[in-house]
């Protein structure tokens, strides 16, 4: 029976150490024996009535309302029978704060609302609005975070590829000028992240998944497709990760997205929101 002795622990021990488990590792020692299968459960449904309190919250997502596609399937679950585990399987997106503009209120993003080459439109499976690119040979989007407080950032872009309609004529060569994405001190112009697109894997990525459904980006470099996909229509909004970094002190920071280098027309890309997730 020494391979129980969790069965003895205080219960505020014991969640602390069930804390740090994954979601597939809870679910196997949940197979051990009926114990520790009660006292894991206790576990869950604990952890799941803080995160009911804390999504009620009214600055959950702070300054903003906006939800991820997938977040709101996962809010849609509260209350509903077996919801524990589930929300245990994304349960770092509660403990970070997460800090998001839309790309329709971009600080610079020339052409915007011009609906001969940048569109602001309502998504109706989002039930927001997005924008996009109808056609333009100079981008460059920027969104000013103000006042973002120190400490450990993960920044990123939920963008969309329109299938139909993406094109980028100069795909095609080796020597395509990357999309760049920045995150920089809008004081002082110090540079915190920078991540590059190639131009190469975006095409790759759009003419490999028109054959498909439900597209999937695993071989797009920096980039993961998001846990759930859109059910109404099969495409798929995703997220571009940018490096991690450190904020020593209070910044306002400009997040960038620009293909100033490339002169060809471009077509077809959509975005939702830029976002700094601070790592609590």
């Amino acid at each position: 029976m020494g391979d129980f002795n969790l069965l003895f622990l205080d219960q505020s021990l014991l969640e602390s150490i069930l804390s740090l488990l994954n979601y597939k590792d809870l679910l196997s020692l949940r197979t051990t024996c009926k114990g520790i299968k009660e006292r894991i459960n206790e576990f869950l449904r604990h952890f799941t009535s803080i995160i009911r309190r804390k999504c009620k919250e009214p600055n959950f997502f702070k300054e903003t309302s906006i939800r991820h596609c997938w977040e709101t399937e996962l809010f849609e679950q509260l209350g509903k029978p077996n919801s524990d585990i589930f929300f245990y399987k994304y349960k770092d997106i509660f403990k970070d704060t997460f800090l998001r503009k839309s790309v329709c209120d971009a600080d610079d993003f020339p052409h915007l609302g011009n609906n001969s080459y940048i569109q602001s439109l309502t998504d109706p499976h989002l039930q927001r609005s997005i924008v996009h690119l109808s056609t333009v040979c100079w981008l460059y989007c920027s969104i000013h975070f103000k006042n973002v407080k120190p400490g450990k950032y993960k920044p990123s872009i939920v963008l969309r590829l329109d299938r139909e309609s993406f094109n980028y004529p100069s795909a095609f060569f080796e020597n395509t000028p990357d999309i760049f994405v920045e995150i920089k001190s809008l004081e002082d112009s110090n540079l915190y992240s920078e991540g590059r697109i190639a131009v190469k894997d975006l095409r790759k990525w759009v003419h490999k998944n028109k054959r498909t459904q439900y597209p999937m980006l695993e071989d797009v470099p920096l980039c993961s497709s998001c846990p759930f996909k859109e059910k109404k229509n099969g495409d798929l909004w995703f997220y571009y990760h940018l490096p991690e970094f450190h904020l020593k002190e209070a910044k306002t920071l400009n997040f960038i997205f620009h293909d100033t280098q490339n002169s060809n027309w471009k077509n077809g890309i959509e975005w939702d929101f830029f976002q700094l997730r601070k790592i609590n």
